[in-house]
């Protein structure tokens, strides 16, 4: 007998959708859970990862009486790889694959006395279950239907509000600087935001910053979004914005949650961004780019007085493949950006020939000498009171014009990046699935100054971003799966003071030197003149580790998952803050504050000694999830997340921390580390002190409630609802703002008039 085939083509599909979510800021605890804690560390025996990355697919298979089969093997297999996964039902007639990486998959159903079924075209995203049910038809295994097109888009399993960004999206919409997270803003239930005081901040890499930040629900700042790659978290983890994530080429896909989600994505309030990188396959395949902006080919602006200046190269390629077909796989990017910025206008002031000769007046404010009281007759002042120090000053810029004092200057920009991306997958035996990746990205700011104006001087900065997880999936049983793994992120920057231009202190002013040897920074502001200031060092170290275990345990019709996870957060800063003295003239004590300057007469001084400080924080937390079938129509997720808050303590010795105790102060207790400070003002290391300086808060629980009624039982249309309380935590930066932290070191501010 020959084989007989069908061929069945899906329809168009709907979906309705209710939910409904509440965000609770941190409360403050005073007792512990150690049983849970005891619980979570059993649970860490390694470095783990949870499923974070792939997906599932489930359904029922009926015979044409509309009665379950049971015992029915169903077969997935990825295409791309040829990499197959096998179940078979249970006594409901039910079955589920589970870890399956997003792709397009082929599936195969095999039963005593039924025809064979297969079906094509299944496309997976991560975290994003696929429901096929499937109806047998009575026949002999030679028999075949099959089936072409995927099956309903509609999410019938759970009542998460999610949105994929498929290659599609990473293909064929145009991004400017080719930043994947741009794409973020065609989800729903999610709004753009430019950094704000939350989460801009002078170590922040400067196209996180500017690409904007997500919200879920038009509710949580945009640090309250938590960012995954390949599973682990991807994060600057002193401001919670996104480190750098691949370039489009290297991206399989990701996924925006933005309410009801998963109890084992935890964090913060907002939403969750999944990314997952690409990975070789059966077949070589690559791509290879060059993206060039160039204002010679570009038409003139007709507002704009100049053309545009942007020269940009963005070039790379990406190569993957097999090493061992259907067991081996290794993945490949690199990408190059190249930015320079054309030559910028500048005007700047300084003295004019006249003032220069001690006639100032062209000055109509009276003037008079800021030290002394006494009035300059006629505004004529003696070049012999010119400060020497503000002569040398004046030496470091240009002259400007003898009648207006006006001077132009030019600045220019350049900025390189280098980002390398490699993914390896390792299949064994059909029951272990290891996979590797590694995302190495360093951007170059240098600093194109002028050595004769220093009003062109700044900082070079350099940021370096990494990222590394570790995936091990083991199939224990047909319904008993874990996964096991690591993460690592890492944000380092790098910002040096230019070497080219003296700070005051060297061109003779009366500082103490405080700043460390190699270190070059210049700092002063003249009010209607010039100003020129930038940091000696400020070099920034930001890790944040996720370990975590995930179980998912399949029973009649429940689906457990289950795990832990501990994040470790580490935010080491070194800085030179002024160390070198930043002067002020814009009091204007003698009538007009560039004379202020002239006479060597300041209004404002500062100064610090260099500072270190290490803030380290870690982020337990525990979840379990059911998704369980009520009916083949009806299902319910339950869910629930503990998360304690754990405040960070400082491990490095600048700073010590400070808190005011009522009660201490009510019975005159002291600080035993430092006596003199008044009664009830204590410090880290007193009796009573928390080294986080606010207690911990242990019992922060946030449970999940959904359901997906599917209407017809066709898979086409769905009403979903849901609740969920999610916390939103302090991040480091804000916990150092708020807690008050006292620097313990030499510092001198003062302001005069």
């Amino acid at each position: 007998m020959g084989m007989e085939k069908e061929t069945v083509k899906k329809l168009q599909i709907r979906e309705m959708g209710v939910c409904m979510r509440t965000s609770y800021r941190l409360r403050r605890y005073s007792w512990t859970i150690s049983v849970l804690a005891a619980v979570l560390f059993a649970l860490l025996p390694h470095l783990l990862w949870s499923q974070r990355t792939s997906s599932v697919i489930t359904g029922v298979i009926t015979d044409p009486s509309n009665a379950v089969v049971t015992n029915a093997k169903v077969t997935v297999t990825e295409t791309s790889t040829g990499v197959s996964t096998a179940a078979e039902t249970n006594s409901q007639g039910r079955y589920m694959i589970s870890n399956l990486p997003p792709g397009s998959y082929l599936l195969n159903v095999t039963a005593t006395g039924f025809q064979n079924y297969e079906q094509a075209g299944i496309v997976l995203q991560a975290g994003q279950p696929a429901t096929v049910d499937i109806g047998l038809s009575v026949g002999s295994s030679s028999q075949q239907i099959t089936v072409t097109g995927a099956p309903p888009l509609v999410n019938t399993q759970n009542a998460t509000v999610s949105y994929a960004i498929t290659p599609a999206f990473t293909e064929e919409i145009p991004l400017n600087g080719r930043n994947v997270l741009q794409l973020l803003s065609v989800a729903p239930d999610t709004s753009g935001h430019v950094g704000t005081n939350y989460s801009n901040e002078i170590a922040t890499r400067p196209e996180t910053n500017d690409a904007g930040f997500v919200t879920a629900s038009g509710e949580s700042r945009e640090n309250s979004t938590t960012y995954y790659l390949d599973g682990g978290l991807n994060e600057d983890t002193y401001t919670e914005v996104a480190n750098v994530f691949p370039n489009p080429d290297a991206v399989q896909e990701f996924t925006a949650d933005t309410n009801v989600y998963s109890a084992k994505f935890g964090g913060r309030g907002g939403g969750i961004v999944n990314v997952v990188t690409k990975g070789g396959t059966n077949k070589p395949h690559g791509t290879a780019y060059e993206y060039l902006r160039n204002g010679a080919m570009d038409a003139a602006n007709y507002f704009s007085t100049s053309p545009d200046s942007l020269k940009r190269n963005q070039f790379g390629f990406s190569l993957g493949g097999p090493v061992r077909k259907g067991k081996t796989f290794l993945f490949g990017a690199f990408q190059r950006t190249t930015n320079r910025y054309g030559t910028t206008s500048g005007i700047a002031f300084g003295p004019t020939a006249a003032e220069l000769a001690g006639d100032w007046s062209a000055i109509s404010t009276p003037l008079s000498n800021p030290l002394t009281g006494a009035a300059f007759a006629k505004n004529q002042i003696s070049p012999s009171l010119y400060n020497p120090i503000s002569l040398k000053v004046l030496a470091l810029v240009p002259q400007g014009d003898p009648v207006t004092g006006q001077f132009n200057y030019l600045s220019k920009q350049l900025q390189n990046d280098n980002q390398y991306i490699v993914r390896g997958d390792q299949y064994i035996g059909g029951k272990v699935v290891i996979s590797a990746s590694y995302l190495w990205d360093k951007q170059d700011d240098p600093n194109l100054a002028d050595p004769k104006n220093v009003v062109t001087g700044g900082p070079n900065q350099q940021w370096l971003s990494q990222h590394a997880a570790l995936n091990i999936s083991y199939t224990l049983s047909p319904n008993l799966i874990t996964t096991v793994g690591g993460s690592f992120s890492r944000v380092l920057n790098r910002y040096t003071g230019s070497t080219l231009f003296p700070s005051l202190a060297d061109l003779g002013a009366n500082y103490p030197v405080w700043d460390p040897k190699g270190v070059d920074e210049v700092g002063f502001d003249i009010d209607g003149w010039f100003t020129a200031y930038w940091l000696g060092a400020n070099n920034v170290t930001r890790t944040e580790d996720d370990i975590t275990n995930n179980w998912t345990y399949t029973h009649g019709r429940h689906t457990l998952d289950f795990g832990g996870e501990l994040a470790l957060f580490q935010s080491v800063l070194y800085q030179a803050y002024v160390s070198s003295g930043y002067q002020g003239w814009w009091c204007g004590n003698s009538g007009y504050s560039p004379v202020d300057f002239m006479l060597g007469s300041n209004c404002f001084y500062e100064q610090y000694a260099p500072s270190y400080v290490a803030p380290r924080g870690k982020g337990p937390g525990l979840y379990a999830n059911d998704t369980w079938r009520i009916t083949p129509r009806l299902t319910a997720n339950l869910g629930v997340r503990w998360e304690p808050w754990l405040p960070w303590p400082d491990a490095g010795a600048g700073k010590i921390g400070g808190q005011i105790s009522m009660t201490a102060l009510a019975n005159n207790v002291h600080s035993t580390r430092y006596p003199n400070l008044p009664a009830g003002f204590l410090v880290r290391g007193d009796q009573g002190v928390p080294a986080g300086l606010v207690p911990s808060a242990w019992n922060l629980f946030s449970p999940r409630i959904g359901l997906a009624w599917d209407v017809d039982g066709d898979g086409k249309t769905s009403v979903r609802a849901g609740f969920g309380i999610y916390h939103d935590q302090p991040f480091g930066r804000m916990y150092n703002q708020m807690m008050s932290t006292l620097e313990v070191s030499s510092y001198y501010t003062r302001t005069i008039g």
